[in-house]
């Protein structure tokens, strides 16, 4: 499934991608100006074997494919805002 797929792409670089934990899972759909997104929160454990806590994530469905998990930047909150909080 597309969900499936996704959650290999956003889990690929993990520490621990078998550990990887997803909610709020949502889709934006494409307007003019913008591409299909699909927003969601994920949570995984680090090189200690904890959780680090849900982080916000998006993946856009152009052929772009556009995609962050929050770092905590400015830039990642500008584009998560632009691509997933619907207005």
């Amino acid at each position: 499934t597309k969900v499936y797929i996704l959650e290999q792409v956003i889990t690929k670089n993990m520490k621990d991608p078998e550990s990887a934990k997803f909610q709020n899972w949502h889709y934006v759909k494409a307007s003019k100006k913008l591409p299909a997104t699909f927003c969601g929160q994920v949570n995984a454990k680090n090189s200690f074997g904890g959780y680090t806590g849900f982080k916000h994530f998006f993946i856009t469905t152009d052929d772009k494919m556009e995609f962050a998990i929050d770092d905590g930047s400015d830039g990642f909150a500008n584009k998560f805002n632009k691509y997933c909080v619907m207005k």
